[in-house]
């Protein structure tokens, strides 16, 4: 599925492999939450048009890209920090 275009796959803390159906009019690339795995989808047409101009620039064709983007979420950022509290 992943190499038909099917799914957006991305890593958790883990390492493991984590799915999304992909929207029809192209991928997505999504924040993962480092603690609790929350991945959220997040506006990348900046990304898509560096890579465009990779592709153009080097002469290379059909070329793809994979973006890992982590950090901790509020929640877990907001649990961690009253965890601190008093100590």
């Amino acid at each position: 599925m992943e190499s038909a275009g099917q799914v957006d796959m991305v890593r958790d803390g883990d390492g493991e492999r984590l799915y999304r159906p992909r929207p029809t009019e192209g991928h997505r690339h999504y924040l993962l939450c480092r603690q609790c795995n929350l991945s959220l989808a997040v506006d990348s047409d900046e990304v898509e048009r560096w890579a465009a101009e990779v592709e153009r620039v080097t002469g290379f064709h059909d070329v793809d890209h994979t973006l890992g983007l982590s950090g901790i979420c509020d929640s877990c950022h907001a649990g961690h920090e009253a965890g601190r509290i008093g100590t």
